[in-house]
């Protein structure tokens, strides 16, 4: 599927209408940026547009909890200042999000809870 289809695959799912379906691809495209992308295939995205697509999928699909391994593994810089923002913006929106990560360097998040894995156990 293209990147528009699959932004649009949860809306159709939930009945919007074709109207609402239109508006709302729009505005997530606009706001991850992705506009330019909306025709290619999502599985020939580079990595750093597959992260921002699954975050529009998310938002567009209104889930409550995110699940996101490794959203800095491979990315530019570029990439890398932007997936923090985004994810703030996102909690901030109401979203719980449960980030499984090994570099935490770039993730600085208020009003989170921050747990490792140490010699086998939850800390």
């Amino acid at each position: 599927l293209s990147l528009a289809e699959n932004l649009l695959y949860p809306l159709i799912i939930r009945g919007d209408t074709v109207f609402s379906q239109k508006a709302k691809l729009k505005q997530i495209l606009a706001q991850f940026d992705l506009f330019s992308k909306r025709d290619e295939k999502a599985s020939h995205l580079g990595r750093n547009h597959q992260i921002l697509a699954m975050l529009a999928r998310a938002v567009i699909a209104d889930q409550p909890l995110l699940l996101i391994d490794e959203p800095f593994d491979r990315l530019n810089r570029e990439m890398a200042a932007i997936i923090p923002d985004t994810l703030r913006r996102l909690s901030a929106a109401g979203h719980t999000i449960i980030i499984l990560t090994a570099d935490h360097s770039g993730l600085d998040m208020p009003n989170v809870s921050k747990y490792q894995i140490k010699g086998g156990s939850l800390q």
